[in-house]
């Protein structure tokens, strides 16, 4: 039973003072904010209960590293409180199939998502977008690396922006 009485429970984290790349940046921010001018401020909004079982759930996963800072300020919330959970799942709507299910099951969580993009969606959208725009959703999809540049994305929009005004 998930509910309390008529109450669905939910929590939901509040985000970090400053950015962190894995669950122990994420942990030594989360110590080092509690120690200091954060003073009593919670990351996590919401009640904790002895035996909980938490399900991280969220819009999109690409590699699974902010789920995995999420459950981390999860358990670093509910053992600052003083109650015992489990916090081993996770539901997404869409998994970009960049790796977040090997991770998962690494970790031994459980993901899952309601679309696969890469193995899905993208036969899906074939006919509702130009070609161009479809070959490169798939490119960034296969190799992100290359679309994390500033100057390549600015350059993207120009393109865009230039082949979208030759259409009307």
């Amino acid at each position: 039973n998930i509910c309390r009485g008529n109450v669905i429970p939910y929590l939901y984290t509040r985000p970090l003072p400053e950015p962190a790349r894995t669950p122990d940046d994420a942990h030594e921010i989360l110590t080092r904010a509690s120690a200091g001018k954060w003073g009593e401020k919670s990351f996590l909004e919401g009640r904790l209960y002895d035996g909980d079982k938490i399900l991280l759930i969220d819009d999109v996963v690409s590699d699974f590293g902010s789920k995995l800072i999420a459950r981390e300020i999860v358990m670093y919330e509910a053992e600052k409180r003083g109650v015992n959970v489990s916090c081993d799942g996770v539901l997404v709507v869409f998994d970009r199939e960049q790796g977040a299910q090997v991770k998962a099951d690494q970790e031994g969580m459980s993901l899952t998502s309601l679309i696969k993009f890469k193995s899905q969606a993208l036969d899906w959208l074939v006919g509702e977008m130009e070609e161009d725009e479809h070959f490169l959703i798939t490119d960034y999809l296969e190799n992100p690396e290359l679309y994390q540049d500033a100057e390549v994305q600015k350059e993207l929009l120009r393109e865009l922006k230039k082949e979208r005004n030759g259409r009307r």
